[in-house]
Formats: C-alpha cells, sequence, structure tokens
C-alpha cells in the first residue's frame, strides 16, 4: 500500500473505530481500534435505568449495524453472533454467544448501548464512542436481531395480529381501532423507539403475561409461553427500522392472519425519511502550515464514506488564496467527509467530519474542511514518546519474549521521511541476540526493512499524529537475564510489566508501583521516566530457584496473544500506574506552579483523565496540553 492511500485509510479508520483506545490515551491514542469482547457477565450487566441522552432518536437500522458488526465484532463474537470468531480462541476470556436465544432474552438494548460506547477495560471490552449514537444504536439492533427467527417471527405477527394489533395498530404505531375509545394513549413505538429500548425480551415477556396497571390485559391464562416470547420478539422487531430480520414481506396496510405462518403478512418497517438527505456546501482552505503561506492552484478531492464504503469523490482547485468550495454536496447522518490533498509525493487530509442530524437542520451553515500540508524532514529527532510499555513474558524454560509498544508523536512542523526512497523513516535497534522479531501491522521486507542491529520503519510521520509501534522479539533465558534496551527516542514515561510469581525484576532507573491482577495473571508494575534518545533502559530478570514453568503467559499463542491483550493490558496498567502515582503524591489535578518534571508530567496525565471523563471541553484541554507539554521540553532543554 502506498504511502498516501495508508495514510488516507489510517485517517478513515480512525474516524470510524477510534473507540476505546482513543480515550484511554487521550493525546497519545492508537492507530486503530481493537475489538476483544467482554464476557457474559460484563455484557449482561444489571439493567439501567433509560435516560434520554441514551435512547434512540430514530429507529435502529440493523442492515446499517451489520456492517460494523462485520468489521469490528465478527472476529471475535462470530459472523452469527455465537462467540466463535477467529479470534475468539485467542483471548484469556471467554466470548459470549449474543445471538443465544436464552442470552437476548435477558439483554437489555440500553445496558448494551452503553457498553458499545464506554466498553470495560477489565474484560478486554473496548468502547465505540468514535462510532456516532446512531451507529452505536445501529449495531446493537443488529447483534439483538440475531436471534430473532424468521419463523418466530411469524408466529409473533400471528399472535400481535390476533391479541395486539386491535389497540396497537398494525406497525405499533398506537392507532389501531379500539385505540380510540382508551382512556390512557397508546405509544408509538415507530416514532418513539427509545419507548422500547429500555426493556428486554424477558421485561416484555412479563407485561405480555402480566399486563399493566395502565389497563393493558394480562394474556398469561390465554396463551402459551412459547406465544408470548414469540410476540415480545416480534415487538421487538417493530421498532427496528429494517427488514433484514425478517423474509421479505408482501406488502398491505395490515396484517393478514389465516391460521398458517405462511400466509401472515409482516409489516413494512420504517424506512429513513426523505429529510435526512441534504445538499450542503463544503468549503475550505488549504494552508502550507510549516511556511504558513496558502497553497494556491492545487487539486482537492472530496470523499464521501458510509461505513468503510466510498459513496462519490469529487474535485476542485483552490483559487490565489488557497480557497475551495464544493456545492450541492449530498449529505445524510453519518456519512464521514473528507477533504484531501497532495503535496511534494504526500497525501493530506482535513479532519474527518461525520455528519450528524443537526447538519441537516441548517444547510445554510457551510461545512469546512481546511486541510494543513507540510514541508519534509529527514531528521529522526523531531519524534518524541510520551509512553513506552515493555512486558517480559516467560515462554518456556528456554526464551524470554520481549514485547513493546510506543506510542509517539511528531512534535515538529514538517513530515519526517526517509533521505532515499526505501530507507527507513526512522530505526530502532535491538538488543544483541534478539530473535524471531515480529510486528502488529507489518513484516520485515513489507512496511519494515531490516538494519545492522534491528529494524527500521519506512511510513512518513505526520506532524500532531498519534501513532504506535508495536513489535516483539525473543531472548535467551537463563537464571538471570541482564537486558539493555535501546530508547529509539526520548521518552516521557516508561512502564514494565512482568509476572509476580517466581520472577524478580530490578533496574536503575525503576521505580516499584506494586502488582497488578489482569485476568489471574499477578503483574509486577514499574515506572521510569524522562529517557533520553539513543540512551538505554537497563533491566535485570531474575529466576528464582522455584520458578514454576507452568507459568508461560503466552500459552503458545505466539505473539502475546495476537498482540492484542498486550495492548489492553498495557495501556490499562499503565493508566492504572498514572492514577496510583497521583493519589500518592496527591498534585493539583491540571495546575502545577514548580518546575519539577514529574509534577508537570502527572498534570498532563491529570488533564488526560478529565478530558476523557467529559470535564474538559477539547480545546481547552488542547491548549492547556501544549502549554504543559512545552513546560517539560523546555524544562528538559535547561537540564540538558
Amino acid at each position: 500500500m502506498s504511502a498516501s492511500k495508508n495514510h488516507r485509510t489510517q485517517v478513515v479508520l480512525g474516524v470510524l473505530v477510534g473507540g476505546w483506545l482513543a480515550l484511554i490515551l487521550a493525546g497519545c491514542s492508537l492507530a486503530a481500534d481493537v475489538t476483544p469482547p467482554p464476557d457474559a457477565q460484563s455484557f449482561l450487566a444489571a439493567q439501567p435505568t433509560p435516560t434520554g441522552e441514551a435512547l434512540p432518536l430514530v429507529p435502529p437500522d440493523p442492515r446499517q449495524g451489520e456492517t460494523i458488526y462485520r468489521e469490528k465484532c465478527a472476529p471475535c463474537h462470530g459472523e452469527q453472533g455465537m462467540g466463535d470468531g477467529p479470534q475468539a480462541a485467542q483471548l484469556p476470556v471467554p466470548v459470549p454467544a449474543l445471538a443465544d436465544p436464552k442470552r437476548a432474552r435477558e439483554a437489555n438494548p440500553v445496558a448494551w448501548f452503553r457498553m458499545v460506547t464506554e466498553g470495560n477495560i477489565e474484560r478486554y471490552m473496548p468502547g465505540f464512542r468514535s462510532l456516532s449514537e446512531r451507529q452505536r444504536w445501529d449495531v446493537v439492533a443488529y447483534v439483538l436481531s440475531l436471534s430473532l427467527s424468521s419463523s418466530s417471527l411469524k408466529r409473533g405477527a400471528e399472535v400481535y395480529a390476533q391479541n395486539c394489533q386491535s389497540c396497537h395498530g398494525p406497525e405499533g404505531r398506537g392507532n389501531g381501532p379500539q385505540a380510540v375509545a382508551l382512556s390512557t394513549k397508546i405509544s408509538d413505538w415507530r416514532s418513539e423507539p427509545g419507548i422500547l429500548a429500555g426493556y428486554s425480551l424477558r421485561d416484555m415477556f412479563a407485561r405480555i403475561q402480566n399486563g399493566t396497571t395502565t389497563g393493558m390485559p394480562a394474556f398469561g391464562e390465554t396463551l402459551s409461553e412459547a406465544d408470548i416470547w414469540a410476540a415480545a420478539e416480534y415487538v421487538r422487531y417493530l421498532s427496528f427500522a429494517s427488514d433484514s430480520v425478517a423474509p421479505a414481506p408482501t406488502k398491505a396496510d395490515t396484517p393478514t392472519v389465516s391460521g398458517t405462518p405462511e400466509s401472515v403478512v409482516i409489516p413494512t418497517p420504517l424506512t429513513t425519511p426523505p429529510s435526512s438527505v441534504a445538499l450542503l456546501t463544503v468549503k475550505g482552505q488549504v494552508n502550507n502550515a510549516t511556511l504558513g503561506t496558502p497553497l494556491s492552484d492545487v487539486e482537492v478531492h472530496l470523499l464521501a464514506f458510509d461505513g468503510m464504503s466510498t459513496v462519490f469523490e469529487r474535485s476542485t482547485r483552490t483559487d490565489s488564496e488557497g480557497r475551495f468550495i464544493f456545492t450541492d454536496v449530498e449529505v445524510q447522518p453519518s456519512r464521514i467527509l473528507l477533504a484531501t490533498v497532495k503535496y511534494q509525493g504526500l497525501s493530506f487530509e482535513s479532519q474527518a467530519y461525520h455528519v450528524q442530524d443537526q447538519d441537516l437542520a441548517a444547510p445554510d451553515r457551510p461545512i469546512d474542511l481546511s486541510v494543513a500540508v507540510y514541508e519534509t524532514t529527514t531528521d529522526p529527532t523531531v519524534l518524541q514518546a510520551e509512553r513506552m510499555h515493555v512486558f517480559l513474558d516467560i515462554l518456556n524454560q528456554e526464551r524470554l519474549q520481549v514485547v513493546e509498544l510506543l506510542l509517539y508523536t511528531n512534535a515538529g512542523d514538517r513530515v519526517l521521511v526517509a533521505a532515499q526512497p526505501g530507507d527507513p523513516v526512522f530505526t530502532v535497534a535491538l538488543p544483541t541476540g534478539a530473535e524471531n522479531l515480529q510486528f502488529q501491522d507489518g513484516l520485515l521486507g513489507e512496511r519494515y526493512v531490516e538494519t545492522s542491529n534491528g529494524f527500521g520503519d519506512t511510513e512518513p510521520v505526520y506532524p500532531g499524529m498519534n501513532n504506535q509501534l508495536l513489535f516483539a522479539y525473543e531472548l535467551p533465558l537463563t537464571r538471570q537475564v541482564s537486558l539493555a534496551i535501546p530508547v529509539p527516542m526520548s521518552v516521557e514515561a516508561v512502564v514494565v510489566m512482568a509476572p509476580q510469581e517466581g520472577v524478580t525484576l530490578s533496574g536503575p532507573r525503576l521505580q516499584a508501583m506494586g502488582t497488578r491482577q489482569v485476568q489471574g495473571m499477578t503483574l509486577q508494575v514499574y515506572t521510569a521516566s524522562a529517557l533520553e534518545a539513543g540512551s538505554t533502559l537497563n533491566l535485570t530478570l531474575g529466576l528464582r530457584q522455584t520458578f514454576p514453568w507452568r507459568l508461560n503467559l503466552t500459552t503458545g499463542s505466539g505473539l502475546i496473544l495476537g498482540l492484542t491483550v498486550f495492548i489492553l493490558v498495557a495501556v490499562g496498567l499503565g493508566w492504572w500506574y498514572w492514577r496510583q502515582t497521583r493519589l500518592t503524591r496527591q498534585p493539583e489535578p491540571v495546575e502545577v506552579e514548580t518546575d519539577d518534571a514529574t509534577a508537570i508530567l502527572d498534570a498532563i496525565i491529570a488533564l488526560d483523565d478529565l478530558y476523557r471523563a467529559g470535564e474538559l471541553p477539547e480545546e481547552a484541554y488542547r491548549t492547556r496540553r501544549e502549554e504543559l507539554k512545552a513546560r517539560l521540553r523546555a524544562l528538559k532543554s535547561r537540564e540538558g
């Protein structure tokens, strides 16, 4: 894949699936989501009281949710939602079969929506706030639809037509012929889908069986349990905006029943109204951020995405002031718009714009997709790592695996590129004797190239973008291993983890932070700070005489459970450590008046926490964070 195409793909993926890790790391997020599942207990959390902000505003569409599910969820949860995806066996927690009818009967849609939104770090479930609220509801609807069989829906339609339709109406709109004679207004499930979002199928079963205090009769004496469950499933279906969970019906104004499931007509689901599509104006300006000048007469491409599919592409050129404009751009909620420019062989993009319902309500307000381009540099000192995670894993009696995760940015105002085509953009040295080098997102000879003492990365590094480098290698294991891990760039903070049982770990710059339980493993946690580029992180790993060789944390799964679990464990422990450090030292959470590097770093972490918790506006967060980082860089410069 070319550098420009790969950069564009990262931008789109970042918007679609930035999710949990982007929130955890704030200013140093990973490039894309990893998608391990929760266990059954976490996914079947106690049913919450619905809140207005969590409820769907329009009927969720399983057809739209299917696209996201297959991309992000199926690798673990399986194509049919039975917990048998290809990556499920690599995870240390059981993958719940979400489509299991027994589990689906207990599922509260609001609880599942919140799980998709927030995730659960202890159960390796990421959140997906990068998806719009509507997309998250679509995914939940698709997962709920997996347990709805055609035969059960047909039987449910029969039961509904015979017992419910006279009041609730053929499509659940509360407009049945007997509704007008009732003293209580019957809810419109199609126009207000949030009404049913707070109920599990078991909740609806109980209401059908026992009736309600608002006048709905009880059907427990006249309907079998099977028929009540079928009716509850059919009512759930009525709250969806898709016909993807039932056979295509013959169109009719009302359902007809002749006694056989095949003769039941299922109402045509609610579809997106015409008002959900609008023509808007997209404008912007292309500026050379390095030189501070506009870029005239350059071609600008406007791309539109629905999910991962390109809907259309248009192009125009900038005027003498670097301005561009696209008129009559067709948009709809959840569509992603992106402007791209090629400059000096590199691709530059605007911030991806996620169309929301409010954009359609203000068609006269243009969408700004301005693009910043940069000059290039070959000086790798512009790279700075905010975090470095090191995990030491005992594979067997002869092999030690070292997993490293670097979270870094280009702090300069130029794109870091290779000096010559094919050369690495920056290099990483490995300890002497390192073997079996593996990467999360590439291979030697492709993105990564071998060097005399390690490897190099050939991907350009753009200013301001958050990047990750995740790799692992093996070393010979003896009773005592002395490690000198090269530091490829300046690192603000290091978190080192190793198993506790039978292992000792020490180093001249390490500070012990106690232990942490993660999925049955007790891990020792150590930290270090302010490592300079070209320095080494010196560690001594010792094995006690009673070392339990059964430990083998990877259990033969290769690169630390596909490297997915390591990301979650490393980031989770790193976050936990910094919270512990802050509680112990009790610094001011954001304001810091001293010139102590540790206090400034703690303030940055506290600022990240406030932003993640939604207690700080993004603009204020970014501004204050840059101020603190500038103070930290200035302090290091003075000390150097």
